[in-house]
């Protein structure tokens, strides 16, 4: 069942939706689902028979304002997948929400999450986070997968409180941690720096690390959380490319820490000396709240100043590389909000940087942040061609970042065999990482098929050219695209009944105004009117047409 438009659908308590094989449930375009569930009225989305893993296919939603409460999923493939835009709040909200027995819990890609108060245990993966989502978790119980606790991966930013994430890592060969820490990764297990706010979360009894950061930059802090199990290491930081991982206020396990369950770049600071009265305990309501701080603290701003400064004055040192890490930490944290003033030109400051020091490890680490920042615009086109000049002058292991995120960029440009060519050099030059591997092959072959259904929807909308009438009409009118899909060129045609005012826009998925084809006025009469779109990237378009008190809006879909 797929929805497009922009109504609503609502699922009332007490609903099961069950599905079989490879069906599943698509929410395209500006399509709102609300399902809200009551504590003894669950929604249930699960399998007509099937009991095991990938019983049914995926609950797709590719939009925003869409509610999840008190809903079970389970059995499925991909059990809830949200798929949406880096660079807006899209608002989703999934509260009291049972995720099970799924081959992956809950995955969220390119979205912008609030997770309060679920339950995520025994899929093969509990959760799964890819490129530039926004997640605030809090109150939520992840246990019993078969790998990581939490996957993330390139360029996310995850906030994490009052959750509970133990025993994770049962079966299977790839990485069995607590939570995984990928490429350019802002995860804060509570805040270190200010504004400071304590975790209380507890990750325990992982099968093989709590806290792991992969190789790459990803940046890290925990602050006031229980971490700890009797083997394996507690906080193991990959590669001397990762800044230093900053923890304070954290019970170990034992006081004082071993400190042979540490690797890497890690700073342990204050260490609880015995264990807190809340561990195994979840709790919501009090995500970035501050704690006390110093009687002289230093405020986002003044750290931003600070960092530039250190940046200008050693450029060509390994502590300039470091500022640049903790400065882009700030400002990625504050994209969507941009409190600080630093989203609109933190782009150029990069690429200054990189223009001036590129053969110093300021300046790669500096293209590296530029390709984010492009991903957050959706500016897609320029960041396969930074990502392009970044191979071809960084070394592992920020490489293989580079050219994990590279598959996805071509993937979401719906270049999908260039895609397949950088994730066959993937497999072959980084075999090893068996994670990364099943993730960018599933993403690839996952949004391939869904652009596949996006030109399916297309097809058969297209009027016969014998509807736009000669004659002067009677009522107003927006006809379909034609032709529709089309590369590069489209018309539309349109009737008005009076002499009118009338515009004509077209818009992108987000609501961002690409060009205006129309704004005149226009003597009764039916028209038509040419979209030249070869300067725009392949997708799903709308046109609207406004004519005095009359509005439409239609679909068509660009095919290069």
């Amino acid at each position: 069942m797929t929805f497009t438009g922009s109504g609503v659908l609502t699922v009332l308590p007490g609903t099961k939706v069950m599905m079989d094989g490879n069906y599943s449930i698509g929410i395209y375009d500006n399509t709102r689902l609300l399902a809200e569930g009551t504590e003894n009225d669950p929604i249930v989305f699960t399998s007509t028979n099937g009991t095991s893993r990938k019983s049914w296919g995926t609950l797709f939603v590719y939009s925003s304002y869409n509610i999840f409460k008190w809903c079970i999923v389970e059995y499925g493939d991909w059990g809830l997948k949200l798929y949406g835009y880096p660079d807006i709040a899209s608002n989703n909200i999934v509260e009291n929400c049972e995720f099970r027995n799924n081959d992956q819990g809950l995955r969220m890609e390119k979205n912008d999450v609030n997770v309060i108060s679920c339950n995520i245990h025994d899929n093969r993966h509990n959760v799964v986070t890819i490129n530039n989502a926004r997640i605030d978790m809090q109150g939520t119980r992840i246990y019993n997968g078969d790998r990581d606790g939490i996957y993330s991966s390139s360029g996310n930013l995850l906030n994490i409180y009052g959750s509970v994430i133990e025993n994770n890592g049962n079966g299977g060969t790839s990485t069995r941690n607590g939570i995984l820490a990928g490429y350019n990764d802002v995860i804060n297990i509570g805040r270190v720096n200010y504004p400071y706010w304590s975790g209380y979360n507890t990750i325990r009894n992982n099968y093989s690390s709590e806290v792991y950061a992969l190789s790459g930059i990803a940046q890290i802090q925990m602050m006031y959380n229980s971490v700890h199990d009797d083997d394996g290491y507690e906080l193991y930081n990959a590669s001397s490319s990762n800044p230093t991982i900053p923890t304070m206020f954290c019970w170990w396990g034992e006081a004082p820490p071993n400190y042979a369950q540490f690797y890497g770049n890690v700073s342990i600071m204050d260490e609880l000396e015995s264990q807190p009265t809340w561990e195994g305990q979840t709790s919501s309501g009090g995500l970035s709240k501050p704690v006390a701080v110093p009687a002289k603290y230093i405020s986002p701003e003044e750290q931003i100043v600070h960092l530039k400064n250190l940046i200008a004055t050693n450029p060509k040192t390994t502590q300039a590389d470091s500022a640049l890490v903790s400065l882009f930490s700030i400002v990625r944290s504050d994209y969507v909000d941009n409190q600080h003033q630093e989203r609109d030109d933190f782009y150029s400051y990069l690429s200054k940087l990189n223009d001036t020091y590129g053969k110093y490890s300021l300046g790669k680490r500096a293209l590296q942040y530029m390709i984010v920042w492009k991903m957050l615009a959706n500016e897609n086109e320029t960041a396969i061609k930074l990502s392009l000049n970044a191979l071809d002058c960084i070394a592992n292991p920020d490489r293989m970042g580079v050219m994990g995120n590279l598959v996805n960029l071509y993937t979401y440009s719906d270049q999908y065999d260039l895609a397949a060519d950088i994730l066959t050099q993937y497999k072959e030059q980084y075999k090893s990482d068996e994670a990364s591997i099943e993730f960018l092959s599933a993403s690839l072959a996952d949004k391939k098929e869904m652009y596949e259904l996006e030109k399916a929807l297309a097809k058969g909308t297209t009027p016969p050219k014998e509807e736009i009438a000669s004659l002067i009409p009677d009522k107003f009118k927006l006809y379909q695209a034609y032709p529709n899909p089309f590369n590069p060129v489209t018309q539309f045609g349109y009737a008005i009944p009076t002499k009118s005012q009338v515009r004509i826009d077209i818009y992108d998925l987000r609501g961002r105004l690409m060009e205006t084809l129309v704004n005149q006025v226009k003597e009764p009469g039916n028209y038509q009117v040419a979209w030249d779109a070869s300067k725009y990237p392949s997708g799903v378009y709308l046109y609207k047409i406004q004519a005095g008190t009359y509005t439409e809006t239609r679909k068509c879909l660009l095919i290069k």
